[in-house]
């Protein structure tokens, strides 16, 4: 998958596929792939058949209005962590794994 253009529903299958392997709790995963959703109606609508990075990131600018430049909401770091997994996908072929969250307990 390394060849940077992708047909987004194979794409998106291959990384749902990865994030269950590492562990990513379902409903994350179905919130990124609401996000796909709308990338995908968004390509539709452009007439463009291959995901590329550079769609992805047309798609947050245009559809979410989110650039790279201004400080991101908390939703808005989850739309454009959505289109990252996609574009790390793409470019490795591998999903790195999540950062567990630990609670770190004090012992004095």
């Amino acid at each position: 998958m390394s060849n940077c253009h992708a047909k987004l529903d194979s794409l998106v299958v291959s990384v749902s596929t990865k994030l269950r392997e590492r562990g990513y709790k379902p409903v994350t995963i179905q919130r990124h792939q609401r996000l796909w959703e709308n990338l995908g109606k968004y390509m539709e609508k452009q007439e463009v058949t291959t995901y590329t990075p550079d769609i992805g990131f047309l798609f947050l600018r245009e559809f979410y209005e989110i650039t790279v430049s201004e400080k991101l909401t908390k939703q808005e770091r989850a739309h454009a962590r959505s289109i990252k997994l996609l574009n790390d996908f793409l470019g490795t072929g591998t999903i790195f794994p999540m950062e567990p969250k630990v609670s770190t307990v004090r012992t004095t």
